[in-house]
């Protein structure tokens, strides 16, 4: 019974305390909030400043005093949901409105936020999921998102994902139609290299620069000296630390590198990552 009570624990990253699996989120968040908390008020004590007890609205994070916390959260909630519905009932389509998760802080399509808010506090909910034990080892059970990057549980990476692919669909969909209104005017700034570039070109820039950012952040690791009877040495491709890569290298399946790193796939690669090269794999079938 002990040895199973052992097993439901886990340290907490912040105070290294064993804390039980269903209380771990919990534990978590209060842990981290009370550490910062604490870091405010010694700045407030060395700058002479009055410390405020206050508790952070969930709506516009503001400190409010606890005397005032149900007043003031009941009308930052009210003028919330006013500004949301005010959104909806907008008839120009092309105009499109994010709003950021009170939970995740994600920009969310403003009539996708009601259910996507629902979903987060269903994760949130069960977000002990994500941390299954074998045997006496954790195993991480978050997969990341092509999209956003994200770290998303594998029970909500479907709905996840296709969530994110609706989102990119309809900011690409909005930027066509601005670039059809005023097809001279539109320059798309890139993530990366915020250059600019017309509508035409943006796509097949912002690819290539995604390489380079995976190729300029390549560190070559211990896998690359394994060998098989003194050949080869492991593709580059194949390093942990760029994922970017792990689709698109292609092996001749009779040739002897291809059943090296067969026999090896389990070793150069975590589980979640394994999972992750499956999926888009799959959906590119």
């Amino acid at each position: 019974m002990a040895e199973a009570l052992e097993k439901d624990m886990i340290p907490c990253e912040n105070c290294s305390e064993q804390v039980n699996l269903d209380d771990w989120s919990i534990h978590v968040r209060h842990c981290f909030h009370g550490e910062k908390k604490q870091v405010e008020n010694s700045t407030r004590a060395i700058t002479n400043e009055p410390i405020i007890d206050g508790i952070p609205c969930e709506f516009c994070d503001t400190q409010v005093n606890l005397d005032d916390w149900e007043s003031h959260s009941k009308q930052c909630a009210d003028t919330h949901n006013s500004r949301i519905k005010k959104l909806k009932n907008m008839k120009d389509e092309s105009i499109v409105e994010l709003i950021p998760c009170e939970y995740c802080d994600a920009q969310i399509n403003v009539n996708d936020w009601e259910s996507h808010s629902k979903q987060c506090v269903n994760s949130s909910k069960l977000c002990t999921s994500n941390v299954k034990t074998d045997g006496n080892k954790l195993m991480d059970a978050l997969i990341p998102c092509e999209y956003c990057g994200s770290q998303v549980s594998l029970d909500n990476w479907t709905w996840h994902t296709n969530q994110c692919a609706d989102a990119d669909r309809r900011r690409v969909e909005n930027i066509i139609k601005q670039n059809e209104a005023h097809p001279d005017a539109n320059l798309i700034p890139c993530d990366i290299c915020k250059e600019s570039f017309v509508f035409q070109d943006f796509a097949a820039h912002q690819t290539e620069c995604q390489l380079k950012q995976a190729s300029s952040v390549f560190t070559p690791n211990a896998l690359h000296e394994q060998t098989a009877n003194g050949l080869f040495s492991l593709p580059r491709h194949w390093d942990q630390s760029s994922p970017h890569n792990l689709s698109r290298y292609t092996l001749q399946p009779d040739s002897e590198e291809y059943k090296f790193v067969a026999d090896n796939f389990h070793k150069t690669l975590t589980s979640n990552e394994i999972v992750q090269i499956e999926r888009i794999q799959n959906r590119r079938k």
